[in-house]
């Protein structure tokens, strides 16, 4: 389940500034089960054509990078950022429902 924040919204929900930028350092896979203790995953993966939001079901998402392979999206910049991402590290988790636990984890993971 996704939820929708406006921008306006993270400064009064979140108390959270926002970036004009940002630079990614590793891609994280995470996946949620809810009696899980946060662990690194077995599963290996990379980026595919579904981790890209697209298609009539991601409407509400403005294409502000032009990532989506329709409307104002095309094949190259889509491509580039993949072939960007995919040149960093990939890390691959199954995570909890304790919050404070999975923030643990992955501060400790990501360090080393």
């Amino acid at each position: 389940m996704k939820v929708q924040v406006f921008p306006d919204q993270f400064a009064s929900w979140f108390g959270l500034d926002l970036a004009t930028e940002g630079r990614a350092a590793t891609v994280l896979f995470p996946e949620i089960d809810l009696a899980a203790s946060p662990a690194a995953s077995d599963q290996r993966r990379s980026l595919g054509e579904e981790d890209f939001m697209h298609g009539a079901t991601e409407d509400r998402y403005p294409d502000i990078l032009g990532l989506a392979p329709t409307g104002s999206g095309n094949d190259h910049a889509r491509y580039a950022v993949a072939a960007h991402l995919a040149e960093l590290p990939h890390h691959s988790f199954r995570l909890g429902h304790d919050l404070s636990a999975n923030a643990d984890f992955l501060a400790q993971h990501l360090r080393s």
